[in-house]
């Protein structure tokens, strides 16, 4: 399954990717790199939306507000991919 994980924090990103890797996921990103919450703005063909995504996976610290670098995750409903929190 190919998965879109975002994240405010990097730090929470880490387990649930290393997870998902090993139960032999592919994971991808929406961050473009640079800080930002989107490496589509500038070249839509590099949004993971753009090809095949079969869930979108919000991994947010207990006690963490959503962040812009969570914005993957209302892209992906707008491209009718489930989202899991």
């Amino acid at each position: 399954m190919r998965i879109l994980l975002v994240a405010t924090r990097p730090e929470d990103a880490t387990a649930v990717e290393s997870t998902l890797l090993d139960e032999g996921h592919t994971v991808t990103t929406c961050s473009d790199g640079n800080g930002g919450p989107c490496r589509g703005t500038e070249h839509v063909e590099q949004c993971p939306l753009e090809s095949s995504v079969d869930l979108a996976v919000i991994a947010r610290g207990q006690g963490v507000e959503p962040g812009l670098l969570e914005m993957g995750a209302t892209c992906a409903v707008q491209h009718r991919v489930g989202v899991v929190a």
